[in-house]
């Protein structure tokens, strides 16, 4: 179970951020770029799950107009 989701996360970054290399070298600004990566990553997330229930009541109130319709 913590495969899959540890891989959909790497998966996200790679594709839907499109980070497919590290740009900087050495291990200190590598290890500093990946720690940006990660953190922006976890904003994405945080964004996402603060706002959806915004996103659920929207799409309610227009299924309710179209009902009314």
């Amino acid at each position: 179970i913590h495969r899959k989701r540890i891989e959909s996360i790497f998966g996200n970054i790679k594709y839907n951020l499109g980070y497919r290399h590290l740009l900087l070298k050495g291990k200190a600004k590598a290890t500093a770029e990946w720690q940006l990566i990660c953190l922006t990553q976890n904003i994405k997330k945080i964004h996402g799950t603060k706002y959806s229930h915004l996103f659920l009541i929207k799409r309610a109130r227009k299924e309710g107009e179209k009902l009314k319709n």
